[in-house]
């Protein structure tokens, strides 16, 4: 963090969780159990994913979605778009404002986006 202090807390939690897991699982285990449980949960609204919290006992939803922003953003430009992504400001809105930025997806189209690449992830 001294490195890149200007960066969201989900930008954090999701790097982390990319490069090497979180609670003993890795990133690919968190997005199969969290694409099940948003499959069976069409309800939950991604648009606001900043609102949510734990998943269950076992996963969180700022571990994955944030882990799998932070993987769209490396396979899209590599760590120099990465480092950039993780220097684009620590609040909600700049979050949303970066996401759209690096990955052109805007925050009205997020609960669809983040849904498509969880599915197609969970069966890789």
């Amino acid at each position: 963090d001294e490195h890149f202090p200007n960066k969201h807390f989900w930008i954090t939690e999701g790097l982390a969780t990319y490069l090497g897991g979180s609670r003993g699982m890795s990133l690919d285990w968190h997005i199969r159990r969290t694409t099940t449980y948003l499959n069976e949960h069409p309800e939950i609204d991604l648009n606001n994913k900043l609102e949510l919290d734990n998943l269950d006992a076992h996963t969180s939803f700022h571990y994955v979605l944030g882990g799998l922003v932070v993987q769209r953003v490396f396979e899209d430009g590599g760590w120099e778009m990465l480092k950039d992504f993780m220097n684009s400001g620590t609040t909600d809105e700049e979050y949303y404002r970066a996401i759209e930025q690096y990955l052109g997806v805007r925050r009205s189209d997020l609960n669809s986006y983040i849904r498509k690449q969880l599915n197609l992830l969970a069966i890789r």
